[in-house]
């Protein structure tokens, strides 16, 4: 018996240079006597967090099985009978991350409800332009997705690059509403301990 992790990427095509794409961790299980081959994914990634801090759980919801269900999702192809209770999860989750105000939680609401970037969450793929040029350190995070929310457009490659600190941008973004940049919210990590560079093969070496 031989067991493997594999990294699955899809993408589709939104528009004649823009992309969508995400990826899916799967763990096969071969047996080398026969043509079966069994695989379970164990995670999938489009934006990041999604499944840890966006979608709700427990306490804040009864459930939080619903993790694992969206992790089953083709993010391209969501189950049509799922998508209410994982809309209403990610409101849930969403809402509580906008009350998140000066250290601690409050009604205050920076964001209307039903929170306007629900549908764009939903179908959690990374959207990228491949027509624009960007770097290793290029901040274009949610920059497509919020220049479609804000109907003006978008003026980078979007995507996730490398030494972005995309937890910060995710945060800031969540808590402090469309309109604040500041004050800028984090994790206490702000860079990678290995950055990548912008020569091939970009990133830096294992650890």
């Amino acid at each position: 018996m031989k067991r493997t992790l594999d990294m699955i990427f899809g993408a589709a095509i939104v528009g004649l240079t823009v992309f969508a794409s995400s990826c899916e961790g799967e763990q096969g299980s071969t047996n080398a006597d026969a043509t079966e081959t069994a695989a379970r994914r164990l995670d999938r990634m489009g934006r990041v967090e999604i499944t840890n801090f966006m979608l709700c759980f427990r306490p804040y919801c009864d459930d939080d099985s619903i993790k694992d269900g969206y992790n089953r999702e083709d993010p391209f192809a969501l189950d049509p009978a799922n998508v209410e209770s994982y809309r209403e999860a990610l409101q849930v989750g969403l809402a509580r991350l906008d009350g998140f105000d000066d250290g601690t939680f409050s009604s205050t609401e920076d964001w209307p409800a039903p929170h306007p970037l629900l549908g764009i969450l939903l179908t959690d793929h990374l959207i990228v332009d491949v027509t624009r040029t960007c770097t290793v350190d290029s901040q274009s995070y949610l920059e497509i997705e919020m220049a479609a929310f804000r109907g003006v457009p978008h003026e980078t490659c979007g995507g996730r690059t490398p030494n972005a600190d995309v937890i910060d941008t995710t945060l800031t973004l969540m808590i402090n509403g469309p309109d604040r940049a500041e004050p800028r919210r984090g994790d206490g990590v702000n860079k990678p301990s290995s950055p990548a560079t912008d020569t091939f093969p970009y990133f830096a070496p294992p650890h």
